[in-house]
């Protein structure tokens, strides 16, 4: 079976980051984000890509194809439509809850296959049309978003499942105050925040940022079970971390009416950020890049032998005359004749001479 990496087109640049590019793509009329690394891939990251392509959860990304090619690894996997949910904003106590118990669902599904996130953050958390997450961008080496490291991955970078419990507080947090406490804050602080989280008071910020006190109370065993120095203070599990969502997820349930008010406008919030992707035009602009740089790529060739040339026959021309001027002192001193510059061989003649023809450049742009 042929790569699809030979049979993807590439349109645009999606992202670059320092050790990773994306780029957007079409496959099958369908676009896709090919990603290159420059470290390549564990064998641990290689099962999870194997695990994610032969999934089917609704909850978890899947890749299509990863490998390694001119030393970059790289992964493809179908183009999603939806917004992160650090686009998002606030959301109501109740359907902060209910998004995090879908987050926990896919969590629970990496879990269950002997895998963990690594990387829970906003950013890599997708929000479809339809209001159903996805989980993207794993990072099982590295300390992933420093804003959401647990204390432990600061000396011990491996991820577990209790940092990502820790992380998965630190979301909640976010989507309810619409703000990192630790956003703005150096390596150090943030490193020295999770080493002191014991005595950071949730409940307390959140209520000094206006939400209703009923709602922090049946929220407090939440941030018990996540925001913890020691892991083992921390829920063992997703499981037992849903547990507890369940309970006040039932708690801050509005009536009915409200549930699908506010499901109508969630669903609308996404879909006013969503950024149409039009394929037609992606490939015309494409066509009209490639055509301009083979233009330019033309012009610049054009330029380099023209610059070849006339160097050429500038070399030739200063090299006859050379030999020229070496046979004639060569003539006289060997015979002692005294020559009439009439009967010397016309330089003008040289300037009609057929030049050698050029040789190919061996730097060949594939």
């Amino acid at each position: 079976m042929a790569s699809v990496l030979k049979k993807i087109k590439i349109i645009q640049t999606f992202s670059e980051r320092k050790s990773e590019k994306a780029y957007l793509g079409l496959y099958k009329n369908t676009l896709h984000i090919v990603k290159y690394f420059e470290v390549p891939f564990t064998s641990e990251e290689r099962n999870l890509w194997q695990f994610l392509s032969s999934n089917t959860s609704k909850n978890l990304f899947h890749p299509i194809e990863f490998g390694k090619t001119n030393n970059y690894s790289y992964l493809i996997f179908p183009w999603i439509e939806g917004i992160t949910l650090s686009e998002i904003g606030t959301l109501s106590p109740y359907w902060a809850v209910r998004i995090l118990r879908s987050i926990l669902n896919g969590l629970f599904e990496l879990e269950n296959a002997g895998f963990v996130h690594g990387d829970i953050s906003s950013k890599n958390i997708l929000l479809k049309p339809n209001s159903e997450i996805v989980l993207i961008d794993p990072a099982l080496t590295g300390l992933g978003t420093l804003s959401y490291c647990a204390p432990e991955r600061f000396s011990l970078p491996k991820a577990s499942i209790s940092s990502d419990i820790y992380s998965c507080g630190i979301l909640l947090l976010e989507l309810l105050s619409g703000k990192l406490f630790t956003e703005y804050f150096s390596f150090e602080k943030i490193s020295s925040f999770a080493r002191s989280v014991d005595s950071f008071l949730v409940t307390e910020k959140l209520f000094a940022l206006g939400l209703d006190p009923k709602f922090l109370s049946v929220l407090e065993p939440f941030w018990k079970k996540t925001l913890r120095e020691n892991p083992e203070n921390r829920a063992e599990s997703f499981d037992e971390l849903d547990e507890i969502l369940e309970i006040a997820e039932k708690a801050l349930a509005p009536n009915p009416f409200s549930i699908e008010e506010e499901f109508s406008d969630l669903k609308q919030k996404i879909q006013n950020k969503i950024i149409p992707i039009n394929v037609s035009e992606l490939q015309k602009k494409s066509s009209n890049l490639l055509i301009k740089f083979l233009f330019i790529a033309s012009f610049l060739l054009l330029v380099l032998l023209g610059f070849i040339f006339l160097n050429s026959a500038s070399s030739v021309d200063e090299a006859a005359k050379n030999m020229l001027e070496q046979s004639r002192e060569n003539l006289l001193y060997q015979n002692h004749l005294k020559i009439n510059h009439d009967t010397l061989l016309n330089t003008e003649i040289l300037e009609n001479l057929p030049l050698p023809e050029n040789t190919k450049n061996g730097d060949v742009y594939e």
